[in-house]
């Protein structure tokens, strides 16, 4: 299921020196957000197909009822219709700011979250409102007593990103129901949806349809089919009408419509990619199954989350300047927490090898004058 792209030009391994300004031999990676597995054959084939047809003009590539039926449930039709193809997710949360808010506006979020929430805020001009989630030493709880009734917009990550917190029916519901009654815009990430581990993922989709409207999507294959190097088609899911004519508008004034390759990626994935989905949402939950039974050092406490294919590492009791001692001291480099708002926490990336797991719990274990 995973394999060995040390040498490829991956960032998680060749890029260390460039990312961590130091690159031992026998350094360990974990810090990027992507897997490593080969691109499934699926999409190979198809993308290869489409390119040797050598008709790669300008064409039309129906991507929207393929996301749509991805996403719809038993119990919740997605119409194709709600559905907002965009070149990038991470460009549309910044789209969806500059759309949904003003200059000077404030805008909430429930930290830690993944980076690009702050920037989409603070560099265009709003006013960041970092709501911190309880910690009880073991997980995280997003507190909707502390969203103040004057922001103009809540940003949420759903599975979030770096925890793996997921959000409750019952609470995800309260939320959209807030934001309707004071006129918020609820945007939900939703990248990592696909990696659910514990119950089932509850998405801003799910919630009464009298409080959707106030509400925005944001999704892509790009995790779940380890496709950010090639660039598929995201997509917003916006049920209100003004809302999506705003978004629609926006990205044709600037040609931000995804390539019809883009579109042929994310219609293959989501047509012919289950299986193999389930096949590594497993090889990821037998590695949590690992490393939730590994005891570690009073140093470091692991947490795991109900989603992603994420760990969250405590590593605060290393003392001053975590990241360098286990840079140095334990040869790991992991994603550092302070670019979630979350200094001294280390995210690590569990959708690799057995062995590379299996190594870097055993780095953890021992004490950092250990020799690897």
């Amino acid at each position: 299921m995973f394999i060995d792209r040390r040498g490829t030009g991956a960032l998680k391994y060749d890029g260390i020196a460039d990312k961590f300004g130091v690159a031992h031999e026998d350094t360990l990676s974990m810090w990027i957000a992507d897997m490593d597995t080969a691109i499934p054959d699926f999409i190979r084939h198809a993308t290869a197909d489409y390119l040797q047809s050598a008709q790669v003009g300008y064409h039309t590539m129906a991507v929207c009822e393929a996301i749509a039926n991805w996403l719809t449930r038993p119990h919740h039709v997605i119409l194709p219709t709600l559905v907002v193809p965009v070149t990038s997710l991470v460009d549309t949360l910044f789209t969806s700011v500059a759309l949904y808010s003003q200059p000077g506006d404030s805008i909430a979020v429930f930290s830690p979250v993944y980076g690009p929430f702050f920037e989409a805020i603070e560099q265009q001009g709003r006013h960041l409102v970092d709501l911190p989630m309880r910690f009880d030493g073991r997980q995280y709880e997003p507190d909707l007593a502390s969203v103040p009734t004057d922001v103009k917009m809540v940003l949420i990550c759903n599975p979030n990103n770096p925890t793996g917190t997921c959000w409750q029916a019952d609470k995800l519901a309260a939320l959209a129901e807030f934001c309707c009654r004071h006129h918020i815009t609820l945007v939900s990430d939703e990248v990592h949806r696909d990696f659910v581990f514990a119950g089932h993922f509850n998405s801003v989709l799910d919630v009464p349809s009298a409080f959707a409207r106030c509400c925005v999507m944001l999704g892509s294959p790009a995790k779940s089919f380890n496709l950010s190097g090639v660039g598929p088609a995201a997509y917003a899911v916006i049920p209100d009408v003004d809302k999506r004519k705003k978004m629609v508008e926006w990205i044709e004034r600037r040609h931000l419509t995804p390539s019809s390759l883009a579109k042929l990626v994310t219609r293959t994935a989501y047509t012919y990619g289950q299986p193999w989905l389930h096949s590594v949402v497993q090889a990821i939950a037998q590695h949590r199954r690992y490393v939730t039974a590994q005891p570690l050092p009073p140093t470091f406490t692991l947490l795991l989350g109900q989603g992603t294919y994420f760990a969250w590492l405590d590593a605060r009791k290393l003392g001053a300047d975590p990241k360098q001692q286990l840079l140095e001291n334990y040869r790991l480099a992991l994603g550092d927490g302070t670019q979630f708002g979350a200094p001294g926490f280390f995210r690590l990336n569990l959708a690799a090898s057995s062995a590379i797991v299996g190594q870097v719990v055993g780095r953890l274990q021992q004490t950092q004058h250990s020799k690897f």
